[in-house]
């Protein structure tokens, strides 16, 4: 992912990429990145891959995100109601068709404002150039698919 050796650094190239490409893919701590290169025989502290994930980290993330999938055309929002200590909340989840998550949201209260800015600030996210989140406000529009999961169906 790096073109060529940082100066001034001891370890190789593809170890300093490895190390902080795993820990910006996988979401590991940097001590379980430690761990896994030790466990290839690689001594490497903790601290070290701090400050390499500080300074290649931006670097990285750019590159994983260019090749994370794009959403489908086709989104599904899901609305569950959650008990959280004791207090209702409610996840909205979005995905495309082919199970990719494009985003979670949590809410105390149920409010279509707040779940069609959702929806507005998502279509901006993931390139909506048709502006077809604009169409959602209208809560009566056609083209929405709403449907229940069949839990839903069989709880009733």
């Amino acid at each position: 992912m790096l073109e060529r050796k940082p100066k001034r650094y001891r370890y190789s190239l593809e170890l300093i990429s490895i190390a902080v490409w795993s820990y910006h893919r996988f979401n590991d701590s940097y001590r379980d990145v430690s761990e896994r290169l030790l466990y290839r025989g690689i001594n490497v502290s903790y601290e070290t891959i701090r400050q390499w994930c500080i300074k290649f980290g931006a670097h990285f993330k750019c590159v994983i995100k260019k090749r994370a999938p794009k959403p489908s055309d086709k989104w599904h929002l899901d609305e569950q109601q959650l008990s959280i200590r004791g207090e209702s909340y409610y996840l909205w989840r979005a995905v495309d068709d082919e199970g990719y998550k494009l985003d979670v949201f949590l809410q105390k209260r149920r409010s279509h404002p707040l779940s069609v800015s959702f929806i507005k600030c998502l279509s901006k996210a993931s390139g909506d150039c048709n502006g077809q989140a604009q169409e959602l406000h209208e809560t009566s529009s056609p083209d929405v698919q709403r449907g229940r999961t069949s839990l839903a169906k069989e709880a009733q």
